[in-house]
């Protein structure tokens, strides 16, 4: 994960997916998580490592140096050492589709106003779906959309997932999608079944316990009613073996974090039973800025910050998460705030 705090932009409009891959900065980048200095992710926002320095947890996505399938001798490249390792001649077996930010939301936290593509920035976003295609699809096992918008508010990512083509993926297993829910329909789950065999982990963004915060402060445009009439379908789907309802924490919502707890609990206890505690798990995260808030609106969000003036009564809100650890499983980046003791 990048820091926002410090953004390093990797993709240009003006190269070609296949030069970024293996270019200086995509490099390094890999170099430092071989090297374990991570200095181009924040600490701070990225889950995994907010678990692994303030837990005693290891996420499962870190794993032995010793243990990588790779022959490390130091090569210099541009004036900078880095490990034979950080050049891969194969491409990704990993992608994420955030080239489209369609979506029929307009959270504040993420945007100022309801964005959907239309004419050529469809077909521009269509093209480099067909890029993808030819010249990665081969080696591609696991695909994200989208951490940009919704994948079914986007027509090029709906019409991916309604005409996918396993034959061109054919090392593809997992699908991992990123919903608010609203458009979350049987009917159009139905429209994607030629993909829904590698849908296997979905995500649903919701940040509030309450239909009032969740429609009038934190996810406009969107319908409580018609979201809670959605869970209920999407929870009952066993061809879903992952599913995480995730809340991003702000001075508008951190009051409903228990309440959120307790409402998705009670939703996915049959879940649970059935398939395992790690059917189904809550992820609570820090607001970020996205730069779509002035720095004053962001500050008066930024109910983490220690300089907020409701900072004590959040951390009381957030340490509560310990009281649900035997119930459900809970992820989030406030790992440093959970047992921190405080003088009050």
């Amino acid at each position: 994960m990048l820091s926002i705090l410090v953004p390093h932009p990797i993709h240009h409009n003006n190269r070609e997916l296949k030069e970024i891959w293996n270019d200086e900065l995509a490099q390094k980048i890999r170099q430092s998580v071989l090297d374990g200095t991570y200095e181009y992710c924040s600490k701070e926002f990225c889950p995994s490592l907010n678990t692994l320095l303030n837990t005693d947890i290891i996420p499962s996505n870190f794993i032995e140096k010793s243990k990588l399938p790779y022959n490390y001798s130091d090569i210099e490249i541009s004036n900078y050492t880095i490990e034979n390792s950080a050049v891969i001649e194969q491409t990704p077996g990993e992608i994420n589709f955030t080239f489209d930010k369609s979506c029929n939301l307009k959270c504040p936290s993420c945007r100022s106003q309801q964005i959907m593509a239309s004419g050529e920035e469809v077909e521009k976003i269509n093209n480099t779906l067909d890029y993808i295609e030819q010249h990665f699809s081969k080696n591609i096992r696991k695909i994200f959309i989208t951490g940009s918008g919704d994948p079914f508010a986007s027509r090029s990512f709906r019409r991916f997932l309604k005409n996918f083509d396993k034959e061109k993926f054919k090392d593809l297993n997992l699908i991992h999608l990123s919903t608010n829910g609203n458009l979350f329909t049987p009917e159009a789950w139905d429209e994607i079944k030629n993909s829904r065999e590698f849908i296997k982990i979905c995500e649903i963004s919701i940040d509030a316990a309450t239909k009032d915060t969740y429609e009038n402060k934190v996810r406009l445009n969107g319908e409580w009613d018609k979201l809670m009439k959605n869970l209920k379908f999407i929870i009952e789907l066993d061809s879903i073996q992952f599913l995480r309802f995730s809340f991003v924490v702000q001075q508008k919502n951190y009051k409903e974090i228990v309440p959120f707890i307790e409402m998705i609990y009670h939703l996915s206890k049959k879940r649970i039973e059935k398939f395992g505690e790690w059917s189904t798990v809550i992820y609570f995260s820090k607001i970020d800025d996205w730069y779509v808030m002035d720095n004053e609106t962001f500050n008066e969000n930024a109910v983490w910050k220690k300089t907020h003036k409701e900072y004590y009564k959040f951390i009381e809100e957030i340490q509560k998460i310990k009281n649900f650890s035997n119930k459900i499983k809970i992820q989030t980046n406030f790992n440093d705030l959970i047992n921190k003791k405080l003088l009050l």
